[in-house]
């Protein structure tokens, strides 16, 4: 049995918040795979967002196995679990709190029946509530809004401690 972690999100941009989800499920899975879009999304272009992951903020993060690009990182967790999950495994959607009513559990149980489906964020609310939780106070509405006003410093301040030292470069992708 393998213990698989799917996170959805449109995380434009990825933040400390998005990193904090991605870090709890390299911690407990043995396999992750994240979803998200190349839709644009306000001042942040869904191919600018694509080509961060693919060169400043996955080489960081070596648990990652895989990321998918998809239309709807929501539907793209559906499809996965309809298309590839098998009973022998354990799925653990991670998402904020905000976000667990995408997955509610009655309509996985009908829908995917004999799939072993878990939201962490369910079982500890207050550890995925992205008004504070674990010290990690940022959205991606918050961090657009830095980019708007100039305020490079804010920007900066919402990264992960990893991306800090790429903030230049990655904020000059996100705005090429």
């Amino acid at each position: 049995m393998k213990t698989i972690g799917l996170i959805p999100g449109g995380m434009k941009p990825f933040h400390k918040g998005h990193d904090f989800i991605v870090q709890e499920a390299i911690r407990e899975c043995d396999e992750v795979i994240l979803f998200t879009s190349a839709k644009d999304r306000g001042i942040i272009k869904g191919l600018n967002m694509a080509k961060a992951w693919k060169t400043i903020i996955q080489p960081f993060l070596p648990g990652l196995d895989r990321i998918e690009f998809v239309r709807s990182p929501v539907g793209g967790v559906y499809t996965y679990l309809e298309t590839e999950g098998v009973s022998e495994n354990e799925y653990r959607i991670y998402a904020g709190i905000d976000e667990v009513n995408r997955f509610r559990p009655e309509y996985l149980a009908k829908h995917l029946p004999g799939l072993s489906i878990v939201q962490p964020a369910t079982l500890n609310p207050e550890r995925y509530d992205r008004k504070g939780a674990q010290g990690v106070d940022a959205s991606a509405t918050a961090v657009r809004n830095a980019i708007e006003a100039g305020n490079f410093r804010l920007f900066k301040s919402y990264l992960p401690d990893y991306l800090k030292p790429q903030a230049k470069r990655y904020l000059d992708i996100l705005m090429s």
